[in-house]
């Protein structure tokens, strides 16, 4: 076997155990679904007293949703990470908005399921962070996979 053929099966060997496509599988029947969702919109931002600045907070960015589901009994796991950055309307600061949410052995049933977890917005200048909610609304099909076209994310929890 020559080198080159040798070092794509070591690469596509490496990359079916980092995705669980072999070995030891819970779940045969699951689904993977793998999506960047557009994060756009308005917050209000209530620092503590130190800066005394009420504002808006436009923020532009992205939310990843990886999911994994088992077709037959519809319950799977959820992984939603933010990751945006925001101006202030008021001061023109930067802030940066993070966070991670995971839900486990979850039912998850055909159609929309709406997820509301909570992230934190940071001002960049210093300061208090503050609690981000975001809301999720993930469609998913009656296969397993997730309808990237009809799913989205919302600031505040407001479409």
């Amino acid at each position: 076997m020559d080198s080159h053929r040798k070092s794509r099966l070591i690469g596509v060997l490496l990359a079916c155990l980092a995705t669980g496509a072999v070995g030891d599988n819970p779940c045969p029947p699951c689904v993977w679904s793998n999506a960047q969702l557009p994060l756009q919109g308005n917050f209000p931002f209530s620092p503590d007293a130190y800066f005394n600045l009420d504002e808006s907070v436009a923020l532009s960015g992205w939310a990843h949703v990886v999911t994994k589901l088992d077709p037959t009994s519809f319950v799977g796991n959820v992984d939603l990470n933010m990751s945006a950055i925001g101006v202030g309307q008021t001061s023109g600061d930067l802030y940066i908005a993070i966070g991670r949410y995971q839900r486990q052995g979850t039912a998850i049933p055909p159609g929309l399921n709406i997820f509301t977890p909570k992230f934190t917005l940071e001002p960049t200048r210093g300061g208090t962070s503050v609690q981000l909610p975001l809301k999720f609304t993930l469609d998913f099909n009656k296969d397993g996979t997730l309808n990237v076209a009809a799913s989205t994310v919302s600031v505040g929890g407001v479409p």
